[in-house]
């Protein structure tokens, strides 16, 4: 899962005409206090909710729980699912890649306990993951490194960092080359043996889903940094220059919906609903409704990946 939130004000309720159904539009009850709103042609659904559990979408539109996993990540195109366990066994943590197709789940050796992996990113290539290290600090699991796992070679690679901000989670650039996490008041790059190669500072933090990146591979987005009253920016990742402030308060980032629209979780309908927003920050589409209990008991997030 690759959940970030924004403490930000609340959104006034959606107005009607943003959440009016379609009648192509298909209403899906998960049975875990969200409805999901599709339609034909959507670039993105809803593959995985992660919540109380961990549920993955089956071919008939379920959702099921994943047994013995605290977080599950799905592959583009959804050839794969990483699933972190609850209880590693041993001296090591480790990610499993489950195959559905095959049938197969394949478990991958990561960091010595008492160092744990945590929040799987796939590459867009969907051939390796990165992970997040962290260690206990007596109260709370702090930052401490990266691991990049090969899906074909089986294996996996921890580096230890110093340095790191406290909200650091890494995630593949979309050319598969580099790692980028949140640092001070922005961003930075990593080689995958952890030699910084770029910084973009003051562009504020980067935004919650399954990628920060736009599908084009050209924009990031960020929550915006503190000298602008907008929730949410983009910037052109060739040159670090500001592109969008999308002026709308949001409860969650869930990433991008396609290269000219973010998703994002509102305060609205009977309590929460994830919508489709433009990058000026207009509405264009409610997408989920989330009751109040699971977004506020259950923490719940939705995983959307491509649709086809």
């Amino acid at each position: 899962m690759a959940m970030c939130a924004a403490s930000c004000a609340l959104l006034p309720l959606i107005p009607a005409s943003a959440s009016a159904a379609r009648l192509d539009e298909n209403e899906i009850d998960t049975g875990l206090g969200v409805t999901l709103h599709e339609r034909p042609g959507d670039p993105k659904k809803v593959t995985a909710i992660v919540g109380a559990k961990p549920h993955l979408r089956t071919a008939d539109d379920t959702f099921e729980v994943v047994p013995g996993y605290f977080d599950v990540a799905v592959a583009p195109k959804g050839h794969r699912v990483a699933g972190l366990p609850e209880n590693p066994k041993g001296r090591y943590d480790s990610v499993a890649i489950i195959d559905a197709a095959a049938q197969q789940t394949t478990t991958v050796r990561t960091s010595k306990l008492p160092f744990r992996t945590t929040i799987a990113y796939w590459s867009a290539s969907g051939s390796k993951l990165a992970l997040t290290v962290e260690k206990t600090d007596g109260k709370k699991w702090v930052p401490v490194g990266f691991a990049t796992a090969d899906v074909r070679a089986k294996a996996a690679k921890v580096v230890l960092l110093k340095g790191l901000s406290k909200d650091a989670v890494f995630q593949w650039t979309p050319d598969g080359r580099h790692l980028m996490s949140s640092y001070r008041d922005g961003v930075r790059f990593h080689r995958p043996d952890g030699k910084v190669v770029r910084t973009l500072p003051g562009v504020g933090s980067d935004i919650g889903g399954e990628t920060a990146f736009s599908p084009s591979g050209k924009l990031l987005g960020t929550f915006c940094p503190a000298r602008y009253y907008e929730s949410l920016c983009t910037w052109d990742l060739a040159t670090g220059k500001l592109r969008n402030r999308v002026d709308i308060a949001v409860e969650g980032s869930y990433g991008w919906w396609d290269d000219k629209h973010l998703l994002a979780a509102v305060k609205g309908g009977s309590g929460y609903q994830m919508v489709v927003v433009d990058l000026k920050g207009n509405v264009v589409r409610t997408v989920a409704d989330i009751s109040s209990s699971a977004w506020k008991k259950d923490e719940v997030y939705l995983s959307y990946t491509d649709a086809d």
